[in-house]
């Protein structure tokens, strides 16, 4: 059986327990999840697992045979979803695999590329800065402008990273099963 919970707000004890909470639909406001896959696998089974479902991150885009690329070793990974087209809000999947004593637990992190967080984090800042200046000079039209841009670039990041993590989600979970 295959668990997916996720753990943002939990201390690490409160991790390790068994509980039903699964995530809803919802968006976060940061492009950032934690989740948690525990299997009854064991981690040797997990590892080969990877080793099947993961090749390594190429350069140039070419044919892909795996769903995902990126690296892994015994106890951690840093995955992608191999895709043939272009998406700057790709969650990077950090990965920890630890044995528990009723299988393994496989904690992750996912997050989009740092230059894409930089490139977004700058633009956001350059748009917060054009709103407030506007909404100080009180030219209420004028700051809509830049407060429209910001909510559009919000947007073309979050919806593209809500849909690539939970395709990553379905997937793994495919996997572990």
């Amino acid at each position: 059986m295959v668990l997916t919970i996720p753990f943002d707000n939990l201390d690490y004890n409160s991790r390790r327990e068994h509980f039903p909470v699964l995530r809803g639909s919802c968006m976060h406001i940061i492009p950032y999840e934690n989740f948690l896959i525990k299997t009854s696998k064991t981690a040797d089974e997990v590892y080969a697992i990877l080793a099947n479902i993961a090749e390594p991150r190429k350069f140039f885009k070419q044919d892909r045979e795996k769903p995902f690329c990126g690296s892994f070793s015994k106890d951690k990974f840093k995955l992608m979803r191999c895709i043939q087209y272009r998406n700057s809000s790709l969650p990077v999947l950090n990965g920890k695999i630890s044995a528990d004593g009723e299988g393994v637990n496989i904690e992750i992190r996912a997050r989009i590329a740092i230059y894409a967080c930089v490139f977004y984090g700058i633009g956001m800042a350059f748009l917060l800065y054009a709103t407030v200046s506007g909404l100080i000079e009180r030219e209420w039209t004028l700051s809509l402008i830049p407060f429209g841009i910001g909510v559009a670039l919000y947007l073309l990041v979050m919806l593209p990273f809500d849909t690539e993590i939970k395709a990553a989600k379905k997937k793994l979970n495919e996997f572990f099963v």
